[in-house]
């Protein structure tokens, strides 16, 4: 769906509840609402806790929703070591969420074995390196590495005895930000047509959920309920 029809959608989705108030938003803060939304809507669908409140069984559906912002053949990343047995790998500047990863590891002889990539949080890591555990402790012998990801960067621990060399990663990526032809950004810069690369039947439950937005910011509790009974229908919820 090209932009123009989104922005379309959304205009007629925001007024055709509101039987008083013509609502006529500029451009600008019509699209900038929408790029917020689809933001949000992949965080939101991504997620365990995700805004359609589906199990962790239905990630692979998921993830199928968002197959165009699956990164997948990018080259291998190389480690650096961070010292205290710690090693770094710099992720993308459209990262977003990680998928699956996977480290290549050296000790002694052994070169290049591949590592399963376990992603804790701090505090989980944290216990795991003082206590070693024994079933999430780093292990070469094992194949795991602990990892952490943070300010762009993933973190892989090991035990000392081997180290890290390169990182495998798939992730979700940003999504591209729409735009449309015809006013100028705040820099100063020409707007041009930019489309969004989700599928459209995704685009349609992020216009409902923008126009929602916008209901609730102007305060047409009404218009609000009836978009989100109309939204969870769609769904099935």
């Amino acid at each position: 769906m090209i932009t123009a029809e989104v922005v379309y959608k959304y205009k007629v989705t925001v007024n055709k509840l509101d039987s008083q108030d013509f609502i006529d938003l500029p451009l600008p803060t019509i699209l900038d609402i929408l790029n917020k939304t689809i933001l949000g809507y992949t965080d939101a669908i991504y997620g365990i806790n995700n805004l359609f409140r589906q199990g962790v069984e239905s990630f692979q559906r998921r993830i199928d929703d968002l197959e165009a912002l699956v990164v997948n053949d990018l080259p291998n990343i190389t480690y650096i070591s961070a010292g205290n047995n710690i090693f770094t790998g710099a992720l993308p500047d459209n990262y977003l969420h990680l998928l699956r990863s996977y480290s290549l590891a050296t000790k002694d002889l052994c070169v290049d074995r591949a590592l399963r990539n376990i992603q804790y949080s701090h505090d989980e890591l944290n216990d795991i390196l003082v206590s070693k555990d024994p079933y999430k402790y780093p292990s070469f012998e094992w194949q795991e590495l602990p990892i952490n990801i943070s300010s762009g960067k993933i973190f892989g621990y090991t035990d000392g005895t081997f180290t890290c060399t390169e990182l495998h990663i798939e992730y979700l990526k940003t999504p591209t930000q729409i735009d449309l032809a015809g006013y100028v950004h705040l820099d100063g810069s020409a707007s041009a047509n930019v489309n969004s690369e989700l599928p459209d039947y995704l685009l349609e439950d992020i216009i409902t959920l923008a126009a929602l937005h916008t209901k609730a910011i102007i305060g047409d509790t009404e218009g609000y309920k009836l978009l989100s009974a109309d939204l969870a229908k769609n769904r099935n919820l």
